[in-house]
């Protein structure tokens, strides 16, 4: 899995190149966005994600899951990149957020806190009024799990903190320019299982997600 994304991360840095007109003048720029969207973690990362079974475990002493899949992120990303004519490669830090309670019919509830920390290589081509781009990368996620479980009349609760060391995603999106300022499309691939030790079963905290963001450029 790790070679699979050095030749990933590496094939990214070559069409940046690859794509530049070598006539042009380099220049570097740097664009700041703050970004809100929808996560599915019912939905793994196709070919990176794995199937987590952590929600079915507790269904099976809690009951019927009866809130749905979709968490609501929040962030910011810091995207360094320099231009070579039409096409440009950079590198990507972002921080994303999310909370989450899962409740049972049994009432018993599970919450999540959870912190994206994500960093990889992005390719960019500039089509004047769009900039389509594709990207890569790793990074760390990390969790605050409280579950509050009810059995035979009693409640009771436990507390795990959980992180994802080596979680990948991959990203295709599109930037539309307005000046120094743009509005981001981005739908986000993210494989980010970790295993929760009260039932012993993985839980998956990324997915499939659809990002909005608003940008500035310097």
């Amino acid at each position: 899995m790790v070679k699979r994304y050095r030749s990933i991360l590496l094939l990214l840095v070559w069409m940046g190149v690859a794509l530049g007109n070598t006539w042009a003048v380099e220049q570097t720029f740097v664009t700041i966005s703050s970004q809100t969207g929808t996560q599915d973690t019912s939905s793994p990362a196709p070919g990176i994600g794995r199937e987590a079974t952590y929600l079915e475990e507790m269904e099976k002493t809690q009951g019927t899951l009866t809130s749905d899949r979709l968490v609501s992120l929040s962030g910011v990303s810091l995207d360094f990149y320099r231009v070579h004519g039409s096409s440009a490669v950079g590198f990507e830090v972002k921080l994303q957020d999310y909370t989450k309670q899962y409740a049972f019919s049994s009432g018993s509830t599970v919450d999540l806190s959870v912190r994206q920390f994500l960093y990889g290589v992005n390719a960019y081509h500039r089509g004047g009024w769009y900039y389509p781009f594709i990207g890569a990368g790793s990074g760390s996620v990390y969790v605050k799990l409280q579950e509050s479980v009810t059995q035979s009349g009693q409640k009771y609760g436990a507390t795990v903190y959980g992180q994802v060391p080596n979680p990948y995603y991959y990203q295709a999106g599109i930037r539309f320019p307005f000046g120094m300022f743009g509005i981001l499309l981005v739908r986000q691939y993210l494989a980010a299982t970790v295993t929760v030790d009260t039932q012993n079963a993985p839980l998956e905290l990324g997915g499939e997600a659809t990002i909005l963001g608003f940008s500035v450029t310097f």
